[in-house]
């Protein structure tokens, strides 16, 4: 059976269509970026456990935007990964690392997943003349 050369093209296109439509769906994980609301009132929530929240950043990358929080309680530091999809707002626990005062310097972070860099000084010179 021969297709003439216009259904031949009508039929390519309408597979070139339905190839990239069905990579665009199947590719969207749909994440929206979080309001500062939902943010805080996940913060809010948080700090009736004592933590400290010291940095919150609401991070805009295109694939997928996220929330990153930094926080510490009495004997620890950590992170918290807000994202929100159509499932609803989901909260990933980071690294945690012990707090050790004899070190001026703490650092948590990760390289895979959400890539951050979290760092702590408690190092009072540190963090008056650190800008010099």
């Amino acid at each position: 059976m021969a297709l003439s050369r216009n259904l031949k093209l009508v039929l390519l296109s309408l597979l070139i269509i339905v190839g990239f439509s069905s990579y665009f769906l199947y590719n969207s994980n749909n994440y929206e970026m979080l309001s500062k609301r939902k943010i805080n009132d996940f913060i809010e929530h948080k700090r009736k456990s004592n933590l400290s929240i010291l940095k919150k950043e609401n991070v805009k990358a295109k694939p997928d935007p996220h929330a990153l929080i930094l926080y510490k309680d009495n004997t620890k530091l950590g992170t918290y990964i807000l994202t929100k999809s159509r499932r609803g707002i989901e909260e990933y626990k980071g690294v945690e690392v012990p707090i050790d005062k004899t070190l001026p310097i703490q650092v948590t972070g990760a390289l895979s997943g959400v890539p951050y860099l979290g760092i702590y000084i408690t190092n009072n010179k540190l963090i008056q003349e650190g800008n010099i």
